[in-house]
């Protein structure tokens, strides 16, 4: 079954199973029942249960945000009812609520903003030249300019830049739709003007892109063949250069949207090449943005000792990739990483046909979308903690690792977060003060929420076309059955439930990852059996075989491809499928997989068989224990 199959037939069945879409608000009315139910002494969803049942998911989140006032929270168990209730509701569409004239006026607004903090940095920057009084914040200013160059040194190495430039897995200004893979990027030849010179010295490193061009690469370490190379790429990508990306909107939540510029394509593989290097080089300073554990940790002990006299608190900012305003990076950045970093950004934006279209300029610096965004940010609010602190030197602050930042995700002691708060809006950013915590027991970052350092972070259903996927439900299910502490088992079953009428009549299992649902109860759903209807035992897993979700991406086949490009693609992980007369090549489509529900496969190899078997005899005294015939467990549940 995939999820474009409109039937099915279970095994031994004799009618054909019609499959029902799952709507997004059923599963929330579904929850907040079972929340009213089981978690009735603290709240009553049923009217809300009502109306989102009824399709007015917006009237719905007006009605728990109305319950969620009236009443005090003063335990985990509170914070937690509240917090999934509106998880449920707050990430839904609702066709009465049009969200882009308010997208609109907000976005144009944060330009405006940015407008006014670059004339301010270059009012400050004239004053600091002709030797008047002070600037505000002087001193800090001079320790954030200290940690950018801890951080970054005073010159960018521009070659490994160059040499890491790879393009990224979503749209760009030439390259759109279902199909932005590698091979269709490697067409484009587009960037801002002055990234032509970049842009040519990244793309010699692409032995495929010499074939592309009609050059041969096995002389590409030839000095003058390098340089016949770069002329004819210079000149080609000044045909296509633009100075514009292609600004959209995103779903972000019921009532707004989330900006993302498409990038010129060789410019994003800019972006990321920076990217590639920072990453490694923030490291250094304490900032792994390849892990989030650092920052919830501190969240957590920030909620677990809130009593404290000193306590770490959580700060959250709104806006803050778009109110990164371009002179921030002009005047206070090493002179030549600013000039890279702004010969690398893409100067203006074309507006959606919703805003009426038309070329602007951009005021901010760059927002979501250019590669280089998250991890600027992530230097700016990290050298502004160090600006604030009172540690003597960048080193002895990074030694003593009393913070943690991971974007605009921040964590801070609470003195120190009010002398940041303060610095950090000179800079011209806003903070979200629904989701900065300086005191109570309550924190929150990177995904991970903490009462009294207990967690209460909700599960939440996101949809933006009302509907939910077998994955996404699976998901949903999951993360409330993986919930131990506070636990919503008639909301699984129901879900369950939904799931056997609407999708399939097998329900899948997955004790540990998102192929099936979470056993509760029972060890296992629906079973493998045989015709005769006995459920079989494996060999290899001493247990029954049960139902699983295999996934399956859609490929796009990339045609004929020439030696190089073929390499190329193979480490990129394409498929290829050898004819009588050549090889094909394919690479996945973005967000397009197929989905069934098959038998879960049986352990086939010899070899692990053997291995497998080896370590049960070895482990059979395990077997005389007295729960090992009920662990076995040959009981279907619900």
């Amino acid at each position: 079954m995939s999820n474009k199959t409109g039937k099915s037939t279970p095994r031994g069945g004799k009618t054909s199973f019609q499959v029902k879409p799952v709507r997004a608000t059923a599963i929330a009315a579904v929850v907040l029942e079972e929340l009213s139910h089981q978690y009735g002494d603290c709240c009553n969803y049923l009217e809300a249960a009502s109306l989102v049942r009824a399709g007015s998911p917006y009237l719905a989140l007006t009605a728990i945000q109305q319950h969620n006032t009236s009443r005090i929270v003063a335990s985990a168990r509170e914070c937690w009812v509240q917090a999934q209730a509106l998880a449920v509701v707050k990430k839904l569409t609702d066709p009465e609520i049009d969200r882009w004239p308010l997208t609109k006026v907000k976005w144009f607004q944060t330009e405006a903003r940015c407008k006014r903090l670059n004339q301010k940095f270059v009012a400050l920057a004239n004053r600091r030249v002709r030797g008047e009084k002070e600037s505000p914040y002087s001193a800090e200013l001079y320790r954030f300019y200290e940690a950018l160059v801890y951080v970054l040194g005073e010159t960018p190495p521009v070659d490994d830049i160059a040499e890491a430039a790879h393009y990224g897995p979503g749209s760009t200004v030439a390259i759109r739709g279902a199909q932005v893979h590698y091979q269709r990027k490697l067409e484009a030849e587009e960037c801002t003007p002055l990234a032509i010179d970049l842009a040519a010295l990244a793309l010699s490193h692409d032995k495929a892109v010499w074939a592309h061009i009609g050059m041969d690469p096995v002389y590409s370490q030839n000095p003058d063949a390098r340089e016949g190379f770069l002329r004819v790429m210079r000149e080609r990508l000044a045909v296509k250069a633009t100075r514009h990306d292609r600004l959209m909107f995103i779903h972000k939540n019921i009532d707004s949207l989330r900006s993302i510029g498409a990038q010129p394509t060789c410019s994003g593989a800019l972006q990321l090449g920076i990217h590639s290097i920072l990453s490694p080089l923030l490291a250094r300073a304490g900032i792994d943005l390849q892990d989030q554990s650092w920052n919830q940790k501190l969240a957590y002990l920030g909620s677990r000792n809130w009593e404290s006299e000193n306590p770490f608190c959580t700060l959250d900012k709104s806006d803050a990739s778009n109110l990164i305003c371009k002179n921030l990076v002009t005047f206070h950045f090493p002179p030549a990483w600013s000039k890279l970093l702004m010969r690398v950004r893409t100067p203006g934006y074309e507006a959606p046909a919703e805003f009426g279209g038309g070329l602007y300029d951009y005021e901010l610096y760059a927002g979501m979308g250019n590669g280089t965004t998250f991890v600027v940010e992530s230097l700016i609010f990290w050298a502004a903690c160090y600006a604030t602190s009172s540690m003597g030197s960048v080193q002895s602050f990074v030694d003593k690792r009393d913070f943690a930042v991971y974007g605009d995700d921040v964590v801070l002691r609470r003195d120190h977060a009010q002398r940041y708060q303060a610095f950090a809006k000179f800079l011209g950013f806003r903070f979200n003060v629904k989701k900065t915590f300086l005191d109570g027991p309550f924190r929150e970052s990177c995904g991970s929420d903490y009462y009294a350092g207990i967690p209460v972070r909700p599960a939440t259903l996101d949809s933006e076309t009302g509907l939910l996927g077998t994955q996404d439900l699976i998901g949903f299910h999951n993360t409330l059955a993986d919930n131990l502490d506070f636990p919503l088992p008639g909301a699984c079953l129901r879900i369950r439930k939904i799931f056997r009428s609407s999708v399939y009549p097998l329900v899948p299992t997955d004790g540990q990852g998102n192929l099936g649902f979470r056993p509760m109860g029972v060890p296992y759903y629906s079973l493998v059996k045989t015709k005769d209807g006995i459920v079989p035992v494996s060999p290899a897993w001493q247990r029954p075989r049960v139902y699983m979700l295999d996934v399956e991406v859609k490929r796009a086949n990339l045609g004929r491809l020439d030696p190089w490009t073929e390499m190329a693609v193979a480490l990129l992980k394409a498929r290829q499928i050898q004819t009588a007369t050549e090889s094909q090549w394919s690479l996945p489509v973005r967000n397009a997989v197929f989905v069934k529900i098959v038998p879960e496969r049986d352990l086939e190899r010899v070899d692990l068989v053997t291995m497998l078997r080896n370590q049960l005899n070895r482990l059979a005294v395990r077997k005389a224990a007295p729960w090992w015939e009920s662990h076995r467990g040959f009981v279907e549940g619900a």
